[in-house]
């Protein structure tokens, strides 16, 4: 008799918990189509203006908006899963989510050895967005897992690519799923950002002096070669098309242009998005021109006082000019004096001249969470690989095949 009222007590209280997230005393909408998105981006905005923790460019709504409206086919086969986590009628966490299906590529050494059909979910930005009067919010993450599996939204795995490891969600995830539902295959990325002052004299003075001396000489030395120079700010949807073609023109003498090929920028459902993003106030980049030549740009948006640096590319012809810094430098400079930003985001990586001025440096992971035990297998088994791939090559290196083999490979190809 004792066994029994203790079972059901046990079946009492794990109704309550869902797939080991507690849905506690919260209320949560899913909005699983973009014209429940497009209703509730008011909501989504007015939230917004409360400076909530977690918003980036990549979740916010007017961009997702203008991709999922004009790129659909970046998005095959998507289904949103956005859930509002809501408490006293008050939004307090939007975790913005969608299920895709798609491939996952089991790897070795780069090489695909082959693909399984999955359920993937995406977390745009890999991040959740919520109040910041909350020290811990941890009780808002579980209400949007309990709230998923509950609604029966299924998932094998849910990816995050540039977690960011000084937030609150990757604590969450570490402490909360780590184990056989939270793997992490790569980590310490780096992600540099430049908190920017006031001027351009005070973020010169806060960097190295050797680095901040070679930015003056390769200013001096542009100046000296050129007659005349100007920055063109790249902000309405009616500056597009003009901006698309410098941009073909600079990117077709670009190294990535020779080396990658080109992009076709001026294709219609390209610039219907990026005329939406435009009349949404989150485009701003940049033309660098010189002696009435364009020499360098720099494709960029804005969002939430950060400035957002998605790609940047200049013509080799002039490269003695160090085209690349001194479109960087200009362009710094008038984000501090035109409807000043606080934060240049440099997104992923560290290459190129992004260290001249970057003032803080942020570990990013890829990680997986998994949603099915499907899930599980092939995450353990790439881990498997990598761990497998990354012991051959220390042993063959201490044998001394190492470089044998690696030549032997390049003569087959």
């Amino acid at each position: 008799m004792v066994k029994k009222e203790r079972e059901e007590k046990l079946t009492r209280e794990n109704e309550a918990v869902i797939f080991g997230f507690k849905l506690m005393h919260y209320n949560v909408t899913l909005i699983d189509t973009v014209e429940k998105l497009e209703d509730f981006v008011p909501d989504w905005l007015d939230f917004l203006q409360t400076e909530p923790i977690g918003t980036s460019l990549y979740n916010n709504p007017a961009y997702l908006l203008a991709n999922f409206r004009h790129r659909p086919e970046e998005f095959p086969n998507l289904t949103l899963a956005v859930t509002v986590v809501w408490e006293n009628r008050k939004i307090v966490c939007i975790a913005p989510l969608a299920v895709q299906d798609k491939f996952f590529h089991l790897e070795a050494s780069y090489k695909k050895l082959f693909s399984v059909r999955i359920r993937l979910m995406i977390c745009f930005a890999s991040s959740f967005i919520y109040a910041k009067e909350r020290a811990n919010p941890d009780d808002y993450f579980d209400a949007v897992f309990a709230a998923l599996k509950s609604s029966g939204v299924r998932f094998d795995l849910l990816k995050f690519f540039g977690l960011r490891m000084n937030s609150a969600f990757c604590d969450y995830c570490r402490k909360r799923l780590t184990g056989r539902f939270f793997n992490v295959l790569a980590e310490k990325q780096h992600d540099l950002l430049i908190h920017l002052p006031e001027t351009m004299e005070q973020l010169l003075a806060s960097i190295d002096k050797k680095k901040r001396k070679n930015v003056r000489n390769d200013l001096k030395h542009f100046h000296e070669s050129v007659k005349e120079y100007r920055l063109e700010r790249i902000t309405e949807s009616v500056q597009l098309e003009s901006f698309f073609d410098t941009v073909m023109k600079i990117s077709a003498n670009s190294w990535q242009g020779k080396t990658l090929g080109l992009t076709d920028w001026k294709t219609d459902s390209r610039l219907r998005c990026w005329k939406e993003i435009a009349d949404n106030g989150l485009l701003r980049s940049y033309i660098l021109w010189a002696d009435g030549k364009p020499i360098a740009y720099r494709l960029a948006y804005q969002c939430n006082g950060t400035f957002y640096g998605q790609e940047s590319q200049y013509n080799l012809s002039v490269s003695d000019l160090a085209p690349g810094i001194i479109c960087l430098y200009y362009v710094l400079d008038d984000l501090m004096t035109y409807k000043p930003v606080k934060t240049y985001d440099f997104d992923f990586g560290t290459l190129g001249n992004k260290r001249i001025f970057a003032n803080e440096e942020i570990e990013s992971m890829i990680a997986f969470m998994s949603g099915s035990y499907r899930g599980v297998l092939l995450v353990r088994l790439q881990m498997f690989l990598n761990r497998l791939i990354f012991v051959s090559k220390k042993f063959l290196q201490k044998l001394g095949l190492a470089d044998k083999i690696r030549k032997q490979m390049k003569k087959k190809k």
